[in-house]
């Protein structure tokens, strides 16, 4: 099987294709509006993807909200708990982002701990990522309680989420973060988009949970894990 083989393979047993094609084209569509409400000071503020409900955002609350019914859906078929408690992580985040309850959270923290400017960070910053934190922690305890003891379907199906959430945080956060403390022209973009595209991923791979019935499960994990393992492994084995 050729390499293009492989990652068409990859990409119809853990995503539905189509449904993935066409959220990108509507992130890149966002992304374009942006760059032109910037070069062509367009009036309508609501095409920047910086713009606290903007049309770019509401795109992702939509997505939010598709991903914690569907995987609510998910857990009432397969009669698992751990579909609930990462149905539940997203509605947290859809509510996080509508309510902006991070940001809030955020000044509560910043003032309670005193926090200073540090490493081109505001006291703000440190707020919102102490908050952060603590919220992720909550829902890595709940997960890891449930993984504990679901099936080996459960589990690998939380590997796959956990990958993705994974890219959702580095583009929400390190780069957020990163931008803040080195503020490069573009890097905005990057973060916004790295999101939206992210979060696409996660829509088209849960809607596929419900019609592969457990086939594929754990796949995206072992194609982005197993490289790494077999470097490892190859420089672990002693030199003859």
């Amino acid at each position: 099987m050729s390499e293009n083989e492989t990652a068409l393979y990859h990409v119809n047993h853990i995503f539905t294709p189509v449904l993935l094609v066409l959220l990108l084209c509507a992130d890149v569509a966002f992304a374009l509006l942006h760059v032109s409400y910037r070069l062509l000071s367009l009036p309508n503020e609501l095409l920047s993807l910086k713009t606290d409900g903007g049309y770019s955002e509401v795109f992702q609350y939509i997505k939010e909200l598709w991903i914690a019914i569907v995987l609510f859906a998910v857990c009432w078929r397969r009669r698992e708990g751990i579909y609930a408690i990462w149905a539940l992580l997203f509605a947290y985040l859809l509510c996080d982002d509508a309510l902006t309850i991070h940001e809030r959270a955020g000044s509560v923290y910043a003032s309670h701990w005193q926090y200073v400017p540090a490493l081109g960070l505001r006291p703000q910053d440190f707020g919102e990522l102490t908050y952060l934190v603590a919220a992720g922690s909550v829902f890595l305890v709940l997960i890891t309680y449930c993984y504990r003891r679901c099936t080996d379907d459960g589990r690998n199906v939380s590997r796959d989420l956990l990958l993705l959430c994974g890219l959702l945080v580095f583009f929400g956060s390190f780069v957020d973060m990163a931008h803040i403390a080195l503020p490069v022209k573009g890097l905005s973009i990057v973060e916004e988009s790295g999101e939206m595209i992210a979060m696409s991923l996660i829509v088209s791979y849960v809607v596929h949970l419900l019609d592969r019935q457990g086939h594929g499960s754990g796949l995206l994990w072992r194609s982005a894990i197993a490289p790494v393992t077999r470097r490892c492994s190859r420089r672990a084995k002693p030199r003859s």
